[in-house]
């Protein structure tokens, strides 16, 4: 039986150790720590792409639910759904907007 071909993520576990990779970071040792035997790690499952946006920047934005349920899957604070909502909006007044309202609900404050 042959064997699968090493991903780049699995080769980069080996050769930089885990924490490269994304994993958590052991405080004491200042390496990753994570309890996965280094093969993959789990493929994300992202909802549907809203495409029924009015691009009005109406109170309950599609949008701003999008992000919403993006922080679920990330659970990082908000940061990566942020990035990528506002990676798929391309007009300038729309993203502004966008921005505004997740700061707003992550709680995040403007930098100066």
């Amino acid at each position: 039986m042959a064997s699968k071909p090493l991903t780049k993520l699995v080769l980069m576990n080996r050769v930089w150790g885990k924490y490269y990779a994304g994993a958590r970071r052991c405080a004491s040792r200042g390496r990753g720590t994570d309890d996965t035997d280094g093969t993959e790690e789990p493929e994300l499952e992202l909802p549907e792409e809203p495409t029924n946006c009015c691009m009005s920047g109406c109170t309950n934005c599609v949008w701003i639910a999008y992000a919403e349920r993006l922080g679920q899957v990330f659970r990082d604070g908000g940061r990566r759904a942020r990035e990528t909502v506002l990676s798929r909006v391309s007009d300038p007044s729309m993203r502004a907007f966008l921005l505004t309202e997740l700061r707003a609900l992550g709680g995040e404050k403007k930098q100066p």
